[in-house]
């Protein structure tokens, strides 16, 4: 009686545990198969000609877990595996802003994400700044700082290097990551 490939997996979508359940032997009980997340007992399919378990772990809440997946064979041989696995959740932005704001000289945007893939420097993430007529006047890439942030410093000029005139500006934050993207805004006052 073996189990193998316990892990759990994070997807776009959903998040699961996965285990392939084998038995050379006598076989298994297929009404005895378990899956706990930290120690209460969860809902999961099996199937057994595959021997493959899936649980969906959407429910559980973002950060650590102990999942537990116990099986027993035709000869009451009982196998069990701990999986200690995190959850990260969808890729989010937590805080986007601009400092100093209001801004003298350069400015700062910062963005700071959470979840799944928020810790990947090849992120795609930029930021356009925007007149108050709604007009774009620059875009601006930001790069992986440290521990899931992302900045870029501005010098406070348009896309042609002009200097902006004093007012209230907006930003708009766009992280991309294969299909997906998150987003978010936020307001500068420049002073000159």
């Amino acid at each position: 009686l073996r189990l193998e490939e316990t892990a759990g997996r994070q997807t776009v979508e959903r998040p699961q545990l996965l285990a392939r359940l084998t038995d050379e032997g006598s076989g298994i009980r297929p009404d005895s198969v378990r899956v706990e997340a930290d120690g209460q007992a969860i809902p999961f399919t099996f199937e057994t000609e595959s021997g493959q378990v899936v649980a969906d772990l959407s429910r559980l809440g973002k950060g650590g877990h102990r999942f537990l997946v116990e099986v027993m064979d035709r000869a009451d041989n009982r196998e069990q595996a701990i999986v200690a696995q995190t959850l990260a959740g969808p890729l989010s932005i937590v805080q986007a802003t601009a400092y100093p704001n209001p801004g003298r000289g350069a400015t700062h945007l910062t963005v700071l994400l959470d979840g799944q893939g928020a810790d990947d420097p090849t992120l795609d993430v930029e930021a356009r700044v925007y007149d108050v007529s709604g007009k774009k006047v620059m875009t601006l890439e930001l790069l992986s700082k440290a521990n899931r942030t992302f900045t870029a410093r501005w010098d406070q000029n348009d896309s042609q290097g002009k200097r902006l005139a004093n007012g209230v500006y907006l930003f708009k934050v766009f992280v991309r990551r294969g299909g997906e993207e998150v987003k978010s805004q936020g307001k500068l006052a420049i002073l000159n």
